[in-house]
């Protein structure tokens, strides 16, 4: 997973992301925040968020159908397959067909140690449809480099999260 730290910086630089920011970032903690909106509504955003294996990219079996989360305080996000297990968030909070919030050191960030808050919130858009919000820190120790993971990491979240706005299956 080390390896993977550059080429997700690369990607990152490459690419612009309109809806999403690095909100503060130094060596030892980072805050990223986007906004997303979607034509589905509330309910199905909700419905469509709670089964991250519909819209989550980057899975360690290479299959996102392995994907399971359980939908309580102290579930856990995870993946498993013949041959291998992760846990990719643990369920700190959920407000159902409100906000979900997990403690999710993903990829990279597990063999670092970091402590980590990912806060997914679905409103509904004036108008129809529904926004969705999603607010990500991770502190660690001094030197971790989490400046030169921030956009790396937003970049990751940016291109999930417009999967999960899409209306489509």
């Amino acid at each position: 997973m080390t390896r993977l730290i550059p080429a997700l910086c690369a990607a990152a630089l490459m690419t612009a992301t309109a809806q999403a920011e690095v909100v503060s970032s130094s060596s030892a903690r980072m805050v990223l925040s986007q906004k997303h909106e979607s034509t589905l509504s509330k309910a199905d955003l909700w419905a469509k968020l709670i089964e991250p294996k519909e819209w989550w990219l980057h899975s360690f079996s290479g299959d996102p159908g392995h994907m399971t989360l359980e939908l309580e305080a102290g579930g856990v996000w995870r993946e498993d397959w013949e041959g291998g297990s992760v846990t990719h968030g643990q369920v700190m909070a959920v407000m159902h067909g409100e906000m979900l919030r997990l403690h999710a050191p993903f990829g990279p960030m597990q063999e670092m140690g970091l402590a980590t808050s990912l806060t997914l919130s679905v409103g509904e858009k004036e108008g129809g449809g529904s926004i969705l919000k999603m607010d990500f820190v991770a502190n660690g120790a001094e030197g971790s480099g989490l400046t030169e993971l921030a956009p790396a990491v937003d970049f990751v979240w940016d291109e999930a999260l417009i999967k999960l706005v899409t209306d489509k299956d």
